[in-house]
């Protein structure tokens, strides 16, 4: 299996693979994600620094401060902070109901009665 990041989706189920986090981190959120624990992608966060940089990561479970900042135009933003997509690994991409309900159907169709 790689371990090179994939561009997870809001809803992807993320694994986190780096949980070593500095004194600003813990300044900034109320949890911070924990190694081989599961998280779900609640949005991407536009990367603020670099034009072409890879986006954040905000999480359903772990809920960050929000804070003005200047983008790499010069423009003052107010975003939330966020995790660095590095620290995680996609686990399984985002489902849709009917995928959810068609595995349900399929799951109950191999049990035996």
């Amino acid at each position: 299996m790689s371990l090179k990041t994939t561009l997870m989706k809001t809803g992807s189920i993320i694994i986190c693979v780096d949980d070593n986090f500095n004194k600003f981190a813990v300044k900034k959120f109320t949890a911070l994600p924990v190694r081989n624990r599961c998280y779900v992608v609640r949005e991407l966060i536009p990367n603020i620094e670099y034009a072409n940089g890879p986006p954040g990561i905000a999480l359903e479970e772990i809920q960050g401060n929000y804070e003005k900042r200047i983008s790499y135009t010069g423009a003052i933003i107010n975003l939330e902070i966020s995790f660095k997509m590095k620290r995680f690994r996609e686990v399984l991409p985002p489902m849709q109901l009917e995928d959810v309900i068609e595995a349900v159907h399929t799951a109950e169709e191999l049990v035996p009665a």
